[in-house]
């Protein structure tokens, strides 16, 4: 079995660690993955104006409103239910963002 796997560096001690690792056996440091990372992009950008931001515009509100309108597009409820619950889910996840 000799199967390869694939590596990174840990971005604190820069040692080569698997890129699937959560945790740096060389540090001990938590490795973040995609959602953390956007998760601190959201926090971070919510201390500022949060209307003009484009993370604001690209992942709340854009998806939503395709989603209304696309139900009244296709004349079929089932989009605006999706558009309805990812709003829900984005406004209860980030509150900030209603500020």
């Amino acid at each position: 079995m000799s199967e390869t796997r694939q590596t990174k560096l840990c971005k604190y001690c820069a040692e080569e660690i698997y890129y699937e690792a959560k945790i740096c056996r060389f540090c001990g440091k938590k490795q973040k993955n995609v959602i953390e990372k956007i998760d601190d992009t959201f926090k971070e950008d919510s201390k500022k104006d949060s209307m003009k931001s484009p993370i604001f515009w690209f992942l709340i509100w854009i998806p939503t409103m395709a989603m209304m309108v696309s139900a009244f597009l296709v004349q079929n409820i089932i989009p605006g239910i999706i558009g309805a619950a990812y709003w829900s889910f984005m406004y209860y996840k980030y509150p900030e963002y209603d500020k």
